[in-house]
């Protein structure tokens, strides 16, 4: 008798550690990103940093929501979290066609953008015949290409990553790349190219976190924590 109490037991303390794993499970915020340094990028011993990821991380933090952090092709992203495969994406801009799925935070991060050219070329941003004989290429699956289409510039071939965006460039797949600032300068110092570049100032963003309207269905609280906590952790 005393045999089948403990089994009872233990059958018992099996089923509320599962339960307890799943509750916890349900209750990640599951985020997808691509890697964009020093906004967010992966060290060598595989974690996290970067100037809009570390913010993000200390809100996190401070509301006590658990989270892990995937990276994928941005279009990949942006589908994941729509079709309800992920909880939300980071870093993003508002658009009509996002907001159909998910809630953007407040500004968690500014970025100044730039149209990066080769010193050298022959036509720079500015030129007058520059939109009509240029094109300019951007991240596929960003808005920024549309935008770059509705301002009158011609398209190139979009890149998959910020590196592959640098390899248009260099390689004069395109006459000017429109990336951010100190996106640009962290990776074109790594790739020790920095010199090569003139750049015109285009515009600036602000950045946030898109929320799945899932994700806030079942926790109605988490936007309005999550950015009333943001300023303390600038």
């Amino acid at each position: 008798m005393k045999y089948f109490e403990q089994r009872l037991n233990a059958l018992l303390l099996a089923m509320l550690a599962l339960v307890g794993s799943s509750v916890q499970a349900d209750d990640e915020l599951s985020l997808l990103s691509i890697e964009a340094p020093p906004y967010v990028y992966m060290l060598p011993d595989g974690s996290l940093d970067g100037l809009f990821y570390t913010r993000m991380k200390c809100v996190l933090d401070k509301i006590q929501q658990p989270y892990s952090v995937s990276f994928k092709p941005w279009l990949r992203v942006q589908m994941d979290v729509e079709n309800g495969s992920a909880d939300g994406f980071f870093p993003a801009v508002r658009s009509q066609e996002r907001d159909q799925y998910a809630s953007l935070t407040n500004t968690i991060i500014a970025a100044k953008y730039f149209l990066y050219y080769l010193k050298d070329a022959p036509l720079k941003p500015g030129d007058p015949d520059f939109k009509a004989k240029a094109k300019v290429s951007s991240i596929r699956g960003t808005l920024r290409n549309q935008e770059l289409v509705a301002a009158g510039y011609m398209p190139g071939p979009e890149a998959i990553s910020f590196e592959n965006l640098f390899d248009q460039l260099d390689r004069g797949r395109v006459e000017a790349i429109l990336i951010s600032g100190a996106l640009a300068e962290f990776l074109a110092t790594k790739r020790g190219t920095l010199d090569m570049y003139g750049r015109q100032f285009y515009d600036e963003l602000s950045f946030g976190m898109y929320i799945s309207n899932a994700f806030i269905k079942q926790r109605p609280e988490f936007l309005n924590k999550f950015n009333s906590n943001i300023h303390s952790c600038e």
